[in-house]
């Protein structure tokens, strides 16, 4: 699995990262207005960062039996090639933001492009708007994060980044899940999606030390999407819907990390 080492320097303040996963771009239901919203607070902010968390476009062409021409967005309307014209409206609204990307991980809609029409869409992507960057990490990997100031290192920071698998109706399920991922990844946050659901839970690890011991805070979340449940007065007929999943509002976490104190702290939105 792959590590991602990166340094931030601070002279000042807290850093935040946005895990920026589950756009679904091309869908009718998106919130594109959260979505640049977010995309011009991160460009804007000082110590402001984002990794991607996969399954940025619906990536469903036309022959493919998930795909849906009522679903569609209005900017695929009239379009030989849906997914390029999805993947060029993603490109060119994070393309700004490219210089403050800590790392990227697909999703099961960018691997399912691969799988079943041989379309890498996440190098077709990251061609376009950082060319050479090596800020890939397949399904799933780890950033190491040094955070200095002046020239001092204050804490490290190891997240575990996953787009995220399975799902569920109910709550439990999804805390299940983010409690197992302490069990095979040794991290201090674990970040995912896939199914979106906001859901944190915190976990106190000890060890010893000396004659006595220290406690670490490790956190992990689902990270939420910004596709919601439609609510326009409209037939709705989306995959989530047909399956009873409940109804999502587009909201997610900002990763706060304290230098001063150690400190971490997942921010709601």
């Amino acid at each position: 699995m792959k590590t991602l080492n990166k340094k931030i320097n601070v002279e000042s303040g807290n850093v935040r990262i946005r895990y920026i996963n589950d756009v679904h771009v091309g869908h009718r239901d998106v919130d594109y207005k959260k979505f640049e919203k977010d995309v011009k607070e991160i460009e804007s902010g000082e110590n402001y960062y984002w990794i991607g968390g996969g399954d940025f476009c619906e990536f469903f062409n036309r022959r493919d039996k998930r795909h849906s021409a009522e679903n569609e967005a209005e900017f695929c309307h009239g379009k030989t090639d849906i997914v390029r014209a999805q993947i060029d409206y993603f490109c060119d609204v994070v393309r700004p933001i490219m210089p403050k990307c800590l790392g990227i991980v697909e999703g099961n809609h960018e691997n399912s492009m691969m799988v079943t029409y041989e379309r890498d869409v996440t190098y077709e992507m990251l061609r376009l708007i950082e060319p050479g960057a090596q800020l890939f990490l397949g399904v799933a990997g780890f950033i190491n994060l040094s955070v200095h100031t002046n020239g001092h290192r204050r804490c490290a920071v190891n997240i575990f980044c996953h787009h995220g698998y399975g799902g569920g109706i109910l709550k439990g399920g999804h805390a299940l899940a983010l409690e197992r991922v302490f069990m095979w990844y040794d991290c201090d946050v674990a970040l995912m999606g896939h199914r979106h659901i906001r859901m944190d839970i915190e976990n106190i690890f000890q060890s010893p030390s000396g004659n006595g011991s220290v406690s670490r805070m490790r956190l992990a979340a689902f990270c939420g999407a910004y596709k919601s449940q439609n609510e326009q007065d409209i037939p709705n007929r989306t995959w989530e819907l047909k399956r009873g999943f409940p109804p999502n509002v587009p909201k997610g976490y900002v990763l706060e990390i304290l230098p001063l104190y150690k400190q971490l702290k997942l921010v709601k939105d």
